[in-house]
């Protein structure tokens, strides 16, 4: 019988905060960074089609991913192993691949854009891997081993991507690089990172499993969270998708880095759920009062941290908006400061979703949320019609802005109608992994 969960108040110690969000930090530098740099040093339409190309891909790493880092780290692997999923990680890169392929073949683009497009599948690769790692260290609540991971993947592959650059290097070889950095950096420093506590996979299982239907199988088991991830990234990315092909691929670029610059910021609450989300997940399978009253805690914590926060930074970005774009990217970027105010409200709303999310993936609810994503795509795209005149990036963040926040209230009742039915549901000592708990 598995034992009760540690309390809640122990999921909010400092230092697990402080690791979670050194590790989330660590984790977004990677494509800061990489934006950061091109628009220092390289053309507005390079960032853009960097831009353009990681928002492609990223469904496709979403649903071939498996959610796996989230699956991981609620051990709810439906009996499987976590050598399965790293022999799944080749069905990833094949996926990757065909879409680096088709998407430049569909849009008439030529073999610089393939490149680049190449570049951004070997960069994902290399994120899948860390995934794993990163899931089981969450397993074993090792948010330091987290960050530790994300550090020495961050300075192998920013280094390489600037190295290359500086060596002017076309983008796609600079990507490709920085992604075999970072798969260097998981045969390495993630395995030996495992080690130190005993949990490192082992790859010798990971080809035998490669060579049976194992990995196909636990896709087919993760399903409904890999469709819902695979959905939530596409709505994330569809207001970029629209300014691509309604305006053009500068206005991507711009739209991109004002949002990577919001998830900056908002990596000072999005670790309270990384944190929280394991010892969540494993709570949610017992059945006792005291396990009841350590979910319920937990998800309105998160929920009033995630309120608070949201607040200042919309306060922030309308009032100094301007100010800290011309700080951070130069003087050009000051007129955009309008965009980056709404964009930040969105930002709110986004994160205020993200935190429901968790607890309902949490409580293993994965059907109201597909729907619900699905719907706040289709109202997006009326919203982008009514509210974008001629779909300038205003009008788009505006329409996004109004559909985040009609997703937030259809999620809040959507949770609100899953903890009544954990309230409601006969005490039992614990579930089995894996037990459904929610429609």
């Amino acid at each position: 019988m598995r034992s009760a969960p540690e309390t809640s108040a122990v999921a909010y110690r400092f230092d697990n905060y402080f690791w979670y969000s050194a590790s989330s930090a660590l984790m977004l530098a990677g494509p800061f960074c990489v934006i950061l740099i091109l628009s220092r040093m390289a053309s507005a339409q390079e960032l853009g089609l960097y831009a353009y190309a990681y928002a492609v891909t990223a469904p496709i790493q979403a649903f071939a991913g498996l959610h796996a880092r989230a699956f991981i780290a609620m051990d709810r692997l439906f009996g499987y192993y976590v050598e399965d999923v790293l022999a799944q990680r080749a069905y990833l890169g094949a996926a990757l691949v065909v879409t680096a392929l088709a998407v430049p073949v569909l849009r008439g683009a030529g073999s610089r854009e393939t490149c680049v497009f190449l570049g951004v599948v070997a960069v994902r690769l290399a994120e899948g891997l860390t995934d794993v790692s990163a899931g089981m260290m969450q397993r074993c609540h090792q948010p330091r081993l987290i960050a530790l991971m994300y550090g020495f993947r961050g300075v192998l592959g920013l280094t390489m991507f600037a190295v290359l650059l500086a060596f002017d290097a076309p983008l796609g070889v600079a990507l490709a690089g920085m992604g075999f950095a970072g798969l260097v950096a998981f045969f390495v420093v993630d395995r030996a990172l495992l080690a130190s506590i005993a949990a490192a996979p082992k790859l010798r299982v990971a080809c035998m499993s490669l060579a049976t239907p194992r990995p196909l199988l636990l896709g087919l088991k993760l399903l409904p969270g890999a469709v819902l991830a695979a959905l939530a990234v596409v709505e994330t990315n569809l207001p970029r998708y629209i300014v691509e092909a309604f305006i053009n691929i500068t206005a991507v670029g711009v739209y991109t880095t004002l949002g990577v610059l919001l998830s900056v910021a908002t990596n000072l609450i999005h670790p309270v759920f990384f944190m929280t989300f394991a010892r969540l997940g494993q709570t949610a399978q017992h059945r006792d009062p005291e396990s009841r009253r350590n979910l319920v805690r937990i998800v309105w914590t998160n929920v009033a941290l995630t309120v608070g926060f949201s607040a200042i930074l919309v306060t922030v970005c309308v009032g100094f908006g301007s100010s800290i774009l011309n700080l951070v990217f130069g003087s050009e970027w000051a007129r955009f400061g309008d965009l980056l105010s709404i964009l930040a409200v969105g930002a709110g709303a986004s994160l205020l979703r993200s935190c429901l999310g968790f607890a309902l993936t949490g409580l293993n609810v994965f059907a109201p949320q597909t729907i619900i994503t699905l719907g706040s795509a289709a109202i997006f795209i009326a919203f982008a019609t009514l509210f974008g005149g001629q779909l300038d990036a205003f009008g788009v963040g505006l329409a996004w802005v109004s559909a985040s926040l009609l997703a937030v209230a259809a999620n809040a009742v959507v949770l609100g109608a899953a903890l009544r039915r954990q309230r409601l549901a006969p005490d039992v000592p614990s579930l089995a992994a894996g037990v459904q708990l929610g429609g």
